[in-house]
């Protein structure tokens, strides 16, 4: 079953404007600690690195009503001959999730990945 929504969630390559809604996003992900194995005591900067890339893989953001409720990253599994791997992470935002964003992300994910 498809999202009530999908046609208006707008998936876009993460920009020097979403740093903040990254690191929000990030940082739920920290306090949870309960799906990635980030240290809580990581500072903003590295998550900032990991979420919103410059080198090394691309971030996008998914904004719904437009309000950005999740991010996620499609980055090289392995550098050299494998580089051709994709690997992917995902987050929504806690107030926003259970209603199919991660699925869409997932989705728009793989498209990206093939391109």
């Amino acid at each position: 079953m498809r999202p009530r929504f999908e046609a208006d969630v707008v998936i876009r390559p993460a920009g020097e404007q979403h740093r903040e809604t990254d690191l929000h996003i990030a940082r739920e992900l920290v306090r949870a600690a309960d799906t990635y194995a980030f240290d809580p005591h990581i500072d903003d900067e590295e998550l900032r690195r990991y979420w919103c890339p410059t080198e090394g893989g691309d971030g996008f953001v998914a904004e719904y009503e437009g309000q950005f409720v999740g991010t996620f990253v499609i980055r090289p599994n392995h550098p050299g001959p494998a580089s051709h791997v994709a690997n992917a992470s995902y987050a929504v935002r806690a107030d926003s999730r259970g209603i199919g964003l991660g699925c869409r992300m997932g989705e728009a994910s793989l498209l990206r990945s093939l391109s």
